[in-house]
């Protein structure tokens, strides 16, 4: 998983076209799609340091957006269909 292809996924899913820039936003609707990005990569196995870097972060405000996704997708089951949801577009993405 590239972490720029992520990015643009999902600056265009979330509709945040200032997510691209990777600069800390003041929006929620970025600081989410942002995120989501860190966890997804994370999850696919990117070290947060590496995933951090990426950012312009530090491995624990990683570690932070990782665990805010994950405790909003183990309560509230439209936060996990809409990940599900970035997630097929982030598959046609790659796949592309």
């Amino acid at each position: 998983m590239k972490l720029k292809i992520l990015a643009e996924a999902a600056a265009e899913f979330y509709q945040t076209p200032d997510l691209q820039t990777r600069s800390k936003p003041d929006k929620a609707q970025t600081k989410k799609a942002r995120h989501v990005c860190q966890y997804l990569a994370c999850d696919a196995g990117y070290h947060r340091s590496i995933v951090g870097r990426f950012w312009g972060m530090d491995r624990t405000s990683i570690y932070y957006g990782c665990q805010m996704v994950a405790n909003r997708i183990d309560t509230d089951p439209a936060e996990k269909l809409e990940l599900k949801r970035f997630m097929e577009v982030v598959r046609e993405r790659f796949n592309a």
